[in-house]
């Protein structure tokens, strides 16, 4: 009987492979009619075997329904649906046949487990097979974009050698000019022993971002005082370099050639005059940010320093006490802004005392941690090292920043001035 049944069997799924073999008949269809087929043979064998052979058929299930899973079943969709009707029907037939506890005691448990695992060891198969035809496929249309772009590369290599030569030539003219520009505005910066006149010691720390720096100094002595002055300028670079050129020459006319005496008054001709360069005052469409952070001071002889600050400060130690002395929080230019007028400060100072002027450049140098060095810090470090020659402190100050620093870019242009007296 069990013979004659297989034979049964294997008639109802032969004529079915073949007519799925000349696609009369859709693969799932062959997939329905096999599984099917042997899952309730092997069912009904179940039911006639002796109780102690039931784990062996289990065992076989198993085998069967992995094997299947290579062979027949593609889509997990039929899987799950297959793997339902099965456990359904041992739900249904074996189950109220054995009893649920010999059921489950003898390897009952693999007829329901086994044709979900199935399910996942087929979902599996389709969506690796599947991402791989995608790869392929990606493949390619990758292949082909490479070719096609392979072939308008070597169409454009004359081209692209023509333009590198181009550009080659270009770096080295635009190079030049910059280092040419740096020679300038270095030229036009006081000299090194032109800056004895201020106080006993002196140092400047002075280090451009790009080749041209947008920060200054400029130094020079009239018989009304000794001008001091440190810059900030709008941007940095050959932006901020020519902002730089242009305010030292302002200064220059305005204390050495026009006679102006007073800080406030040198502050409020050099915004105006920027302003009128700049062009910035004609239309509110025109206006622009240009401009610049500026101190000013006048050291005169009875120990006064008079000044006028654009969003800059002085630093003062005295005696190892500190102080701050504050500007005006307006740049020069920067028309955007209403009309402004700046303050004039006056105090005094004692010998040995010590002041900086300085941009902030250095204070917003970003270190390894993505943090700022701050104002805070910078004026920690100077409180420690102010005791110190002004040689050892520029050093101190070069050596403090490179280490802050480590391998981050300089993101500003950096400018300390120190004077004792």
């Amino acid at each position: 009987w069990f013979l004659f049944l297989r034979l049964c069997i294997v008639s109802f799924i032969a004529p079915v492979g073949w007519l799925t073999y000349r696609n009369s008949l859709h693969p799932n269809i062959l997939a329905y009619v096999y599984i099917l087929s042997i899952s309730f043979f092997i069912m009904y064998t179940q039911i006639k075997s002796p109780i102690e052979q039931l784990g062996g058929i289990a065992m076989a299930l198993t085998i069967f329904y992995f094997v299947s899973a290579f062979l027949v079943l593609w889509h997990w969709i039929n899987t799950i649906i297959i793997a339902f009707i099965v456990v359904l029907v041992n739900f249904v037939v074996l189950i109220p046949y054995f009893g649920f506890a010999v059921f489950m005691k003898n390897n009952g448990i693999w007829n329901i487990i086994i044709p979900f695992c199935v399910t996942g060891v087929v979902a599996y198969r389709f969506v690796f097979i599947k991402n791989e035809i995608l790869l392929r496929q990606n493949l390619l249309e990758k292949n082909e974009e490479i070719h096609q772009q392979k072939e308008e590369l070597q169409s454009q290599n004359q081209q692209i050698e023509e333009q590198s030569i181009a550009l080659r030539t270009a770096y080295y003219q635009i190079t030049d000019s910059v280092r040419y520009a740096t020679r300038i505005q270095r030229a036009l910066l006081p000299k090194k022993e032109s800056l004895n006149i201020l106080g006993k010691e002196n140092f400047v720390l002075y280090r451009a971002k790009d080749v041209i720096s947008g920060d200054f100094y400029w130094a020079s002595q009239t018989e009304k005082g000794i001008f001091v002055a440190v810059a900030d300028c709008t941007g940095h670079g050959v932006a901020g370099g020519l902002m730089s050129m242009l305010g030292h020459s302002l200064l220059t006319q305005l204390i050495l050639h026009d006679r102006f005496t007073e800080p406030a008054e040198i502050l409020n001709q050099t915004n105006h005059r920027l302003l009128q360069l700049l062009q910035q005052k004609q239309t509110h469409i025109g206006k622009i940010a240009d401009g610049m952070d500026i101190i000013l001071i006048r050291l005169d002889s009875a120990q006064q320093i008079t000044y006028a600050a654009a969003k800059r400060k002085i630093w003062h130690f005295s005696k190892g006490n500190f102080l701050e002395h504050k500007g005006d929080n307006f740049p020069i230019g920067d028309s955007f802004l209403e009309e402004k007028c700046f303050s004039q400060y006056q105090f005094s100072f004692q010998q040995d005392d010590l002041i900086y002027l300085f941009t902030d450049g250095y204070a917003d140098q970003f270190g390894e941690k993505e943090k700022k060095f701050m104002l805070k810090h910078f004026r920690n470090l100077l409180t420690q090292i102010h005791t110190e020659s002004l040689q050892t402190q520029e050093k101190i100050l070069w050596e403090s920043m490179k280490d802050w620093q480590g391998s981050q870019e300089q993101t500003d242009d950096w400018l300390i001035l120190g004077i004792k007296f």
